[in-house]
């Protein structure tokens, strides 16, 4: 057998081998991708574009801040020149006002127990004067009123001879009330003749004078003296009706009006001990006895 046929036989015999023998590919096809594999890549590749874009837009908006802040800061201190050049337009326009001196006759507001003008609502009990003149009128009218007062209980306790005669004294066993109130007419004449004589109508009335004359002339007490003399006058105004001078007005109703005047005005601290008195704890503490 020759070289060239034995080398057909074996080309033949490869090429039949060959063509016997399976193809790899046809034996480990290439698998087909699943559709949870295609979704996961989908996904993927969506976030990473969604955070592409918002790292873009957190830029942009840092930039824009920043721009924000920068024009914030130069429209502060173009305001700020702005002030200070019209601050100085205006010192240079107006000049340094001058303190007004006040008057010497000027008066200030000082505590009520001064005796010095002081607001309305800061008054508890009364008014204050603050003419010199006026405080020594009323001062003096206090001091006149009080005697009148005192006169009235000492010449009835002792019987000093002017409207109460010795024997008829109050220490001699006379009644301070029972030559007064039993003489009584008018409207209200049944009401004074039966406490005439009555022991302790006496004890009041001369209590009453006693207190009020004491108050007045020393100028304490003044809004007990004004109310407990103002009652005990209106009482003797009644008990002298019908008068003989006048329809209606007499000397007990004038003092009456002047008692509650002297304790609106605190009369007491003119020419009195008003004044010492109102800073004692016992008038603190109670106010109506100033």
């Amino acid at each position: 057998m020759s070289t060239t046929g034995h080398e057909s036989w074996k080309d033949q015999a490869e090429q039949a081998a060959a063509g016997a023998a399976p193809d790899p590919d046809q034996l480990n096809p290439p698998a087909a991708p699943s559709g949870a594999d295609e979704g996961t890549s989908a996904g993927i590749s969506a976030f990473n574009q969604a955070t592409e874009q918002a790292r873009s837009a957190a830029g942009e908006a840092s930039e824009a801040a920043a721009e924000a802040h920068a024009a914030a800061s130069e429209a502060t201190t173009a305001a700020e020149d702005a002030r200070t050049a019209a601050t100085s337009r205006v010192e240079e326009a107006v000049p340094a006002a001058t303190p007004v001196p006040v008057p010497a006759t000027a008066t200030v507001s000082a505590p009520v127990d001064t005796g010095e003008t002081v607001p309305l609502k800061s008054m508890k009990v009364g008014m204050a004067v603050t003419n010199s003149g006026g405080k020594f009128f009323f001062g003096l009218a206090r001091l006149l009123l009080g005697w009148v007062f005192l006169w009235a209980f000492l010449d009835k306790l002792f019987g000093l001879g002017k409207a109460t005669p010795s024997d008829r004294s109050w220490i001699n066993g006379g009644s301070p009330t029972d030559g007064y109130l039993s003489n009584v007419g008018g409207p209200f004449k049944s009401f004074f003749n039966s406490m005439a004589g009555q022991g302790w109508a006496d004890w009041l009335f001369m209590i009453g004078l006693a207190g009020i004359g004491a108050a007045l002339i020393l100028g304490i007490g003044m809004w007990i003296a004004a109310i407990g003399g103002t009652v005990l006058l209106v009482f003797m105004w009644m008990a002298s009706l019908p008068l003989s001078s006048n329809p209606f007005l007499d000397e007990h109703l004038i003092y009456a009006v002047v008692l509650l005047g002297l304790a609106f005005v605190r009369g007491g601290d003119y020419l009195g001990l008003g004044k010492p008195w109102a800073r004692t704890g016992l008038v603190r503490t109670l106010p109506f006895l100033r």
